[in-house]
């Protein structure tokens, strides 16, 4: 397998890349800013910090950038590095709300068919493009998983897919915010369910950021 990194993305990302794949390839890339290449197969990562995500969605770029990625590449993901705690104070990014950058996430997501994921920072960067890679390439055949049916409401069973939640605890959930709000959560409003503390908060959260590709961290 053969691993790029696109020469514009600055030497500290390209230095902590080094450890991870030390025959890291550096390269103008025309999409995307690390590329994975290997049997034909490429997967192409685009690494964003939050205020260059948001300045993107509000000017287009954003968009034209996932659709590049999706005819160029045989898989594409964007990487995050940060939430948006890291821009709602921000004075050069004005009137977009949390609302507006959990829409622009979920246009991206399932109309331009790019999934999102995030990584705390951009020394995590790295990693989570390890975890990309181990997935994107991985031979294992899809199978159907088996789900046990608690209820009539289809929001409540898809939450009860998450570990640390039942039913109860769904409804609860949903009776609180809004079903697309919910894996937008912070552990804090976690906490504010009956029967959710910390500990169990903090597990609900990192089975989204694993799983859930919609949830900032």
């Amino acid at each position: 397998m053969e691993v790029f990194v696109d020469t514009r993305e600055p030497s500290s990302i390209v230095k902590s890349g080094r450890v991870l794949y030390p025959h890291l390839i550096e390269k103008k890339l025309d999409y995307g800013d690390v590329m994975f290449v290997k049997d034909k197969k490429c997967i192409c990562i685009e690494r964003k910090k939050p205020a260059d995500f948001a300045s993107s969605c509000v000017s287009g770029r954003m968009y034209n950038q996932a659709i590049n990625l999706r005819n160029a590449c045989t898989q594409s993901v964007i990487v995050i590095t940060g939430s948006y705690d890291d821009i709602k104070n921000n004075k050069y990014i004005k009137n977009f709300s949390k609302k507006k950058w959990n829409s622009h996430i979920l246009s991206l997501i399932l109309r331009y068919g790019v999934p999102i994921v995030f990584a705390d920072n951009d020394n995590k960067f790295w990693d989570k493009c390890a975890e990309i890679e181990r997935i994107g390439y991985k031979e294992t055949p899809l199978a159907r998983r088996e789900v046990k049916k608690s209820s009539d409401n289809v929001y409540v069973d898809m939450l009860c897919a998450i570990p640390s939640i039942g039913e109860k605890r769904a409804i609860s959930l949903l009776n609180a915010f809004d079903f697309t709000d919910i894996f937008f959560l912070d552990v804090k409003d976690l906490m504010k369910i009956q029967g959710i503390g910390k500990k169990r908060a903090k597990e609900i959260k990192r089975w989204m950021k694993m799983n859930g590709r919609l949830c900032d961290c």
